[in-house]
């Protein structure tokens, strides 16, 4: 069963944005896109067509508040992660 979490001490900004986080996954959801998609072997970054500051900054604290290394910027209205593109709007870390 789905954990929908209601404080704010993880750092992610709340307007407009859910968390969810269960057994094996922890996923942030701005508006209608899941920009950060946590399962157990796989991290997988989208930007739902949206190369924009608030999902960089959604997706750059997600990424804070989970541990993991290095962020997401634009490039030429472009998201990458780690100096890497997103492919098709997204952009996946295996674990």
């Amino acid at each position: 069963m789905a954990k929908r979490i209601a404080n704010t001490k993880d750092g992610i900004r709340r307007l407009n944005t859910k968390i969810w986080q269960g057994d094996g996954y922890f996923q942030v959801c701005l508006y209608e896109t899941v920009v950060y998609d946590e399962q157990k072997e796989k991290i997988t970054l989208r930007s739902g067509g949206w190369n924009t500051r608030t999902t960089t900054s959604r997706i750059n604290q997600a990424l804070m508040h989970r541990g993991i290394a290095g962020g997401v910027n634009i490039k030429n209205g472009h998201l990458h992660y780690n100096g890497k593109p997103f492919v098709n709007g997204e952009y996946v870390i295996e674990k």
